[in-house]
């Protein structure tokens, strides 16, 4: 994904808004379709199957400028950073995944299948393996033209002992919240073999208080950390309150954890001030009224 937006911000400095690039969405061939450059659907394909099997899938690729349109294809694995979650493209090191055609020409406006076959060989060890399959094509038709691509990703399963596992590295929850939000950050490894969905909700409890969870579905990589951040709303007044969460896989266990915290608002804080000021000014004016009758009583 990296690569792609890298390609497609260098072409557009390279030849101005004008110039065709490439989509990886649902792109009509009408004439809101008109010289819109390099087409590919859809954005990532999902396959499962026994090893030692084979599948046959197919991308749409389509030209949408004014001119012919030669298309290269090619394929890499992907996988992603700890972490930060990047895309990671490499080299691919089998060849389970290959392109029926690796090149192709169309003409203005034209659309083509291309298929690709998946031949897992039998011996293929259960659980995920990622790819992303590329079209590309010189932007102005030339071969020395800047090259404009467009990709989409494989996530292939091969079946067998599926685990969905995962361990929760680290959290970070505050004691001490001011702020309108109240965040907390959980660093969650995938300790399984294949990849899934988490869902990670969070809430705020207090005494008389208690909001409505909220959370996001989080994609997990096997063998691989992710730091996920979140917030939640903070209560209107002041006080202790339970911050809690809640992580549940599409399969698996779920885990909880919570963390008590002290809520102090901004305006609060300025009363606790404008109070302690008031306060202190009063003790002092206190006590030299009380200094000043005891030397006039002596």
């Amino acid at each position: 994904m990296q690569r792609l937006i890298l390609t497609l911000l260098g072409l557009v400095l390279a030849l101005g808004l004008a110039t065709p690039v490439a989509y990886a969405a649902p792109v009509p061939l009408d004439s809101d379709a008109k010289n819109k450059g390099l087409y590919l659907s859809p954005l990532r394909s999902y396959v499962t199957l026994d090893a030692g099997k084979s599948a046959t899938r197919a991308l749409t690729v389509a030209n949408l400028t004014n001119s012919p349109m030669t298309i290269s294809t090619h394929i890499e694995q992907f996988s992603v950073t700890d972490y930060t979650y990047d895309y990671r493209f490499d080299e691919v090191d089998n060849n389970w995944v290959n392109f029926v055609e690796n090149s192709i020409t169309l003409d203005p406006y034209k659309s083509h299948k291309v298929q690709y076959t998946i031949t897992p060989p039998a011996n293929a060890t259960p659980g995920g393996h990622y790819y992303t399959l590329y079209v590309a094509s010189q932007a102005d038709g030339s071969a020395t033209g800047p090259k404009v691509q467009a990709a989409t990703l494989l996530y292939l399963t091969i079946k067998g002992s599926l685990t969905y596992t995962y361990q929760v590295l680290a959290r970070s929850m505050p004691k001490l919240v001011v702020t309108p939000r109240v965040g907390f950050t959980v660093d969650i490894k995938n300790t399984g073999n294949i990849y899934y969905f988490a869902h990670i909700e969070s809430s705020v409890d207090g005494l008389l208080y208690r909001n409505a969870p909220t959370g996001s579905s989080q994609l997990l990589m096997q063998d691989k950390v992710r730091h996920i951040e979140q917030t939640i709303k903070s209560p209107v007044l002041p006080g202790v309150y339970k911050l809690s969460y809640a992580i549940t896989p599409d399969k698996g266990d779920k885990v909880e954890g919570s963390q008590y915290f002290l809520f102090m608002p901004p305006w609060f804080i300025a009363l606790l001030i404008i109070a302690t000021t008031a306060a202190a000014y009063y003790t002092v004016k206190l006590v030299k009224s009380t200094i000043r009758r005891k030397s006039k009583s002596s």
